[in-house]
């Protein structure tokens, strides 16, 4: 069931309230324990539901003095999976006066449902409802762009400039983009790339230079891809 914690933050379009209810990024993000909304999203549902207070929001309260709690209830939300279905699940979310975000569907909500991540080339990133056939597409967020623009920075990630198609049993080497220094070198360690059905692309050490930003990509499978 906490399969889904510490992975990056995941997005997933689709109403809440009610299926012609307001349709937000329902942010996945298992960084803490309590799933939050914010009141001026709640304010646009068509079918609101009741807002509760009690112990449970003073308690919250004392232990998270960033936030001003408005209270909190059981909310709808809908998401499409990958074969069509619209699927519904209920989430107890928090009422905020201010976020960044309309909806965070936090560890609560990862555990209650067991979610779990996988991450393909080809497919992209896919969310997991436990055992059942419910798989929803993602999209890989940051909690803010300057946030994302350091992690590149502190990280050294690279990604490719473009799409590629690779040749079964051939190399390619891929032009990449990053946070780069014009006067440094940097080394990409040799690795793996998950493909569909437990295959993979390989890459080996590649030192980056100025000059040169280019990584080889390895297909060692059968198939284009």
């Amino acid at each position: 069931g906490c399969s889904a914690v510490g992975v990056s933050i995941l997005s997933v379009r689709g109403p809440i309230g009610s299926l012609d209810g307001p349709i937000v990024d329902q942010r996945l993000d298992s960084c803490t324990n309590i799933s939050l909304l914010v009141m001026e999203t709640y304010e646009k549902l068509k079918n609101k539901p009741a807002i509760r207070t009690g112990k449970k929001m003073m308690l919250w309260q004392l232990t998270n003095k960033t936030r001003v709690i408005q209270g909190y209830c059981d909310l709808p939300i809908f998401m499409q999976m990958k074969d069509g279905a619209m699927v519904e699940t209920t989430v107890e979310v928090f009422l905020v006066s201010e976020m960044f975000v309309p909806l965070l569907l936090r560890e609560d909500y990862h555990i209650n449902y067991e979610l779990s991540m996988t991450r393909l080339i080809e497919e992209g990133t896919s969310v997991h409802f436990g055992e059942t056939k419910f798989i929803v597409s993602a999209q890989a967020q940051t909690r803010r762009r300057r946030i994302k623009e350091r992690d590149l920075e502190r990280k050294g990630t690279v990604r490719a400039a473009k799409d590629y198609r690779l040749k079964p049993h051939t190399c390619v080497n891929v032009e990449v983009e990053g946070h780069f220094d014009e006067d440094k070198e940097f080394l990409v360690e040799r690795g793996l790339l998950p493909l569909k059905g437990s295959m993979y692309l390989a890459t080996p050490n590649v030192l980056i230079t100025p000059a040169y930003r280019k990584v080889l990509i390895m297909n060692p499978t059968h198939t284009r891809r």
